[in-house]
């Protein structure tokens, strides 16, 4: 709200990312019911793995 407030938000950027992030969630929290904890178990070990990699990556490019 401050940035808002002081006329520092983008808002081409910002209402696009905010649609994004509301279609996101209730997707997330829909898929969750309906497939379970191995779903969740599943995406966090997948994304995490990625994030794994990349930092290795960026650390050994330099």
């Amino acid at each position: 709200m401050s940035f808002a407030a002081a006329g520092l938000t983008v808002w081409s950027v910002a209402l696009p990312m905010a649609a994004g992030q509301l279609a996101g969630s209730w997707a997330g929290a829909h898929l969750t019911i309906r497939r379970g904890q191995g779903l969740v178990r599943g995406t966090v070990i997948v994304v995490s793995l990625a994030l794994v990699v990349r930092l290795a990556w960026s650390f050994l490019r330099g």
